[in-house]
């Protein structure tokens, strides 16, 4: 039994390392300049197994690369200049986090870690600026075409010149139709129509299918629609083996409200899909914020008696997302969940000034477990704070309270010294600091999250990162 094992592994591992050197992003300048024609999609068994084992053999050669060249500090502007450099190289095929994410085209990362790429405010230049555009519209084009007709999944993974597999982690997504509308509405005009003028009936078939997972759900004479009542659903904190989260429905009630804002169904969407706009945003703060704040997981399983111990920070959901803080109603809530989470020292890491995903580890499937266990839970994602710091700022304007405003000061500027002690900008770090690594698994220099961080921290300081205060 031992032998069959090892010879299986050992195939599989061998198939990956082919699969991962036919379609290795040395060759994307060719895949960009060469073949022409659509790019092609598959979802069946054998192009999921060569797209896992294609990404098992590139975790693992990112792992050991990364552990033979070490970053080295730098002062922030330098480092910020050679990461746009590189994350938006116009040889590269699609916009990607950065290693070990190299091989894989995520689509919920344009919602979530780089919703305002053309921000004036984060470009270095010209040159910068036309190659953010070139390499947003083709990341965004690249993920239509291959998705085509098909219910979208997390991730595409190239495998030879002009050929995919569309495969997902960990389960069906609820943000990649979100990641791909926050793509398009960050192009120019002249771009972002020519993709909905070619791909609005997919789009618009996708929105049906999301609305068809929508299931009513009671719970203390209260009813809302839930599409993951019977099942996890993927967003931006994927591992955590949760159903009935509230990241999930504002994903959902953001991707709609974006495809009417975008003119998707005749910018009726909410009522072509059988939604009351309002009612269905009320109903989901209702339900999820049936305590005074809002819960991750209405899971009975995932109930905790400190309230704490039932928040994620995710709950801050993304830029021009889910939350209106000009509206006094939400402005209570999402207030009152970020002042529990703001006092609460299981929620802040060792500098006192950056915030967990969780003050707890969740619940795993047994890969994770085993594997990453503080991945989403007690580690700092530089990404989640950025966003958290965003809404405080807002926040703090729509309440005229400077406490706030100050907590996403010390946010920004921690997760700057990270950036400046670790050589570049961090995925995630753990609660020392350090960027999180395990026995199989050592955190991305998340180049292309980089922007992001730029534009919250120039609305903070009316600074750019190229001048940091």
């Amino acid at each position: 039994m031992i032998h069959f094992i090892i010879y299986a592994v050992s195939g599989y591992l061998m198939v990956g390392t082919i699969t991962y050197v036919w379609g290795h992003p040395l060759r994307e300048h060719a895949i960009v300049t060469g073949k022409k024609g659509k790019a092609r999609g598959k979802a069946n068994a054998l192009y999921r197994h060569l797209a896992h084992s294609a990404q098992a053999i590139n975790f693992l050669v990112h792992s050991v690369s990364a552990t033979a060249t070490n970053q080295t500090s730098a002062p922030i502007a330098s480092l910020y200049e050679e990461s746009v450099r590189r994350a938006f190289d116009p040889n590269n095929l699609f916009i990607t986090t950065g290693a070990p994410h190299s091989r894989g085209l995520y689509l919920r990362n344009f919602a979530w870690f780089y919703p305002d790429l053309l921000n004036p405010n984060t470009i270095i230049d010209e040159a910068d600026r036309r190659n953010r555009t070139a390499l947003l519209s083709r990341s965004i084009r690249t993920a239509l075409e291959t998705m085509g007709a098909k219910p979208y999944t997390t991730t595409i993974v190239p495998l030879t010149m002009r050929r995919f597999a569309t495969v997902n982690y960990v389960t069906p997504p609820s943000d990649s139709l979100l990641g791909i509308l926050a793509g398009i509405e960050q192009l120019p005009a002249d771009m972002s129509t020519a993709l909905i003028s070619l791909h609005k009936n997919n789009i618009e078939r996708q929105l049906t299918y999301l609305a068809e997972q929508l299931e009513p759900m009671i719970i203390n004479d209260k009813q809302c629609l839930l599409p993951d009542i019977h099942e996890n659903k993927s967003s931006a904190t994927d591992t955590r083996n949760e159903c009935m989260r509230f990241v999930v429905s504002a994903n959902l009630w953001t991707t709609f409200a974006k495809a009417e804002s975008l003119g998707f169904m005749n910018g009726n969407v909410f009522a072509s899909l059988g939604l009351d706009r309002i009612r269905y945003k009320k109903d989901i703060l209702e339900f999820f914020g049936d305590e005074g704040y809002i819960r991750n997981s209405l899971d009975p399983a995932t109930y905790d008696p400190h309230a704490t111990g039932n928040i994620t920070l995710d709950f801050a959901h993304v830029y021009k997302g889910f939350w209106d803080l000009s509206r006094y109603d939400e402005q209570i809530l999402f207030k009152s969940t970020a002042d529990l989470i703001l006092s609460d020292p299981s929620f802040k890491d060792a500098s006192d000034n950056c915030y967990f995903i969780s003050n707890k580890n969740p619940d795993y499937r047994f890969l994770h477990k085993y594997t990453t266990p503080s991945y989403q839970g007690r580690t700092v994602w530089s990404s989640f704070n950025v966003e958290f710091a965003d809404r405080l700022l807002d926040l703090s304007q729509a309440t005229n309270d400077e406490t706030y405003r100050h907590h996403a000061e010390r946010i920004l500027l921690q997760i700057k010294e990270s950036a400046e002690r670790n050589g570049g900008y961090p995925e995630l770090v753990g609660a020392d600091g350090k960027p999180y690594r395990t026995w199989i698994y050592k955190s991305a220099i998340a180049d292309s999250w980089f922007p992001r961080f730029a534009g919250v921290w120039y609305k903070t300081f009316r600074s750019t990162i190229a001048h940091p205060i």
